[in-house]
Formats: structure tokens, sequence, C-alpha cells
């Protein structure tokens, strides 16, 4: 299931910090423990773990407005807003839809925003090759022996281990829900992207923004536009949305 969330303002441009995604999933647990203490907790502390990795299944975006402008240390961006949150498990969505019923606005850091609409979106048809988008950029990192011991090495699309990390997660991601297609069977095609260095608790975090061309199960490519692509979905990295056309 995915929502869409309109959000407005009295002001004609909204200044937010560059790391204002991290304010965005304070937000999305707020709503999650007004409604179900236990499930927000679930997701915050475990997820749900596979062969030794753990998956909030959950995903959003970053906040779209009809115009934005970058500084040095802020975005700034003309209202209406819009926002997408999205899982495979239907409660999560609406666990986080009944947590924000009934509330008139939001406090996002420094700003105010009213909830302007809450929307449910359409499933698309995932029977054909489908080129995606990011809402958010796609994520992928892989854990090498360094000088120091193990650390975490971010992924470009142009290395082979890109597109074989993405079909693991997402592998892992199907299991969990019970889906059994092999995640060879997906082909996954980077496009035009553009890469992102982002700062998010303390430590840095690159990811992917642009096209990726998908083709194979439906099942699976449902997987990765509900419950995000590549890693840390529950941050706000890889969500996708659909073009619908060929590179």
């Amino acid at each position: 299931m995915r929502v869409r969330i309109t959000f407005n303002s009295v002001e004609k441009t909204i200044p937010l910090p560059w790391h204002y995604p991290s304010q965005l999933q304070g937000l999305l647990f707020r709503w999650l423990r007004a409604n179900d203490r236990k499930l927000a907790r679930l997701l915050h502390d475990v997820g749900f773990v596979c062969q030794g990795h753990s998956y909030k299944l959950i995903v959003f975006s970053h906040l779209r407005g009809t115009f934005a402008k970058a500084a040095t240390d802020s975005v700034f961006l003309d209202p209406p807003l819009r926002w997408w949150i999205s899982s495979p498990l239907d409660p999560i969505v609406q666990s986080l839809v009944g947590g924000l019923f009934g509330r008139p606005y939001v406090r996002l850091g420094q700003q105010t925003l009213i909830i302007e609409r809450v929307q449910v979106e359409d499933l698309p048809d995932f029977s054909h090759p489908t080129t995606f988008y990011t809402l958010s950029p796609v994520v992928v990192s892989t854990c090498q022996d360094g000088p120091d011991g193990p650390q975490n090495i971010f992924l470009s699309p142009d290395q082979p281990d890109f597109v074989r990390v993405i079909r693991d997660n997402l592998q892992r991601k199907a299991s969990l829900l019970g889906i059994n297609a092999p995640a060879n069977s997906l082909a996954i095609q980077p496009g035009r992207l553009r890469s992102r260095l982002f700062q998010l608790h303390g430590g840095s975090i690159r990811g992917w923004e642009g096209e990726f061309l998908l083709s194979g199960p439906p099942e699976l490519i449902r997987v990765a536009y509900e419950a995000g692509l590549g890693e840390r979905n529950a941050q706000g990295f890889g969500m996708l949305a659909c073009r619908q056309k060929a590179f």
C-alpha cells in the first residue's frame, strides 16, 4: 500500500536543512507510536530478520515541492509539498494514517506544515518492463575488510556488484513476504543516474537518483516498489515511482 500526503503552508517558501529526511523519519515513527506502540517498537528496534539482515519493510520519499532551490546548507521548497510512504504490509501504512488522523498540521523541524490531503495510490501494472525514477536516492553498499577492520563501502552503478547487491537485498525482502521467485530472474538496468551525498546520524551516505528499468516477475518488481530498492529504506532511501516508458 502506498499513500501520498500533501502538505501546505502559510509560507510561500519553506526552508529545510539538507538532513531533513531524518526529521521525516522521526515524524513517521511518531505517527506510528500514536496509533500502535507495539508495531512502532518492532519496526524501530528490530524489524523483520532474514539471513541475519533486518528490514523494516517501509520506505518513504523525500519531499517534492512545486519549485526547489538548493543552498549550501539547506533546500528551499515551494508548497504544496508531496510526501509518499509505502509498505508491502498494509497494516503498517494503515497504522501510520491512523496516527495522523485528525491532525490539522505537523511540525517538521522548525516548520509548521498543514496536512491538506491523504490519498491511497493505485498499484501500477508490473506485468511488463517498467522504468522507474527515484523519489529518494537508492543506496547500495557492501562490507569489505580494511586496515582498521570491516568497513562499509558504498557502490556505484558502474561496479559489477551494484546490481548483485540490489538483487540479494530484494530477494531477502521477498522471502520475508513469502515470495520465492529467484532474484536473478529480475533484470535491473540502471539508467541516467547522479550521485548524492547525505549526512545522517553523524555519518555519510552516498545514494543514486535517476532512473532504473526493471523487468521480470511482477511480484518482485512490486516488492521493489512497495518496500524500496536498495538499503536504508526506513531512513528515506530507495523509493521508486513509475515512469512507464523506455529510456
